[in-house]
């Protein structure tokens, strides 16, 4: 067997993700025997598929995304119509057979999760596009004012909730008054994992069999 044990955190090193390449899975909770190490009060024995005598497989893509979410309450204050964009696709295969009939064995198996879309963030308080027009014309005199511009980016609330009153400013009614609202970022999202299970058994003789993963 493989130990898949991290000494670090005293728990499982590799979470495996991909079920299909999963054949069985053993919780063993006491008075199992010296073979399975360390455990102290439970243990899960994760055994992964192999080949047969007979050529198997399976294909898969399993959806996750925005088409089958609802608007939240949220997303509406914050002006959205639409739930932003997000397709999250996990696909992958397994693959498993003979080699020599009785005696060697492959298994196969790779899983891909692809995740593309808009990222939606927490709901914060920005100037909507008159207030951000109010700050374009402090930044030419005021230095903080020009740092708050960059670093929004022409990203405004699409409706006024209120206002912040900045005081008496150059190039400003007074006080000055600085339209704002609730908005929320949508940066794109991309997300790429892989998975990848080989397998190879061998019986010399029909009571012992040697594995390799």
């Amino acid at each position: 067997g493989f130990d898949d044990n991290d000494a670090g955190i005293a728990g499982q090193a590799l979470q495996p993700s991909n079920p299909e390449a999963i054949r069985e899975v053993v919780s063993l909770r006491n008075s199992y025997t010296p073979e399975f190490g360390r455990g102290g009060s439970s243990l899960t024995n994760i055994l992964y598929k192999n080949g047969t005598n007979e050529f198997h497989g399976a294909l898969w893509d399993r959806y996750t995304g925005s088409a089958l979410d609802a608007l939240s309450s949220e997303q509406g204050r914050a002006g959205y119509t639409t739930v932003p964009r997000l397709v999250d696709n996990t696909f992958g295969f397994t693959f498993g057979g003979p080699i020599l009939k009785n005696k060697l064995f492959f298994f196969g198996s790779s899983q891909w999760d692809h995740t593309n879309g808009s990222e939606t963030g927490n709901q914060l308080t920005v100037p909507t596009a008159g207030g951000l027009a109010t700050l374009q014309s402090l930044a030419q005199s005021n230095s903080n004012a020009a740092v708050l511009v960059n670093s929004l980016a022409g990203f405004t609330a699409s409706q006024a909730t209120g206002t912040i009153n900045v005081g008496n400013r150059t190039g400003c009614s007074q006080p000055c008054l600085v339209e704002v609202g609730a908005g929320i970022r949508t940066p794109t999202q991309v997300g790429r994992s892989y998975e990848y299970v080989i397998r190879g058994d061998y019986n010399p003789t029909e009571a012992d069999t040697l594995s390799a993963r």
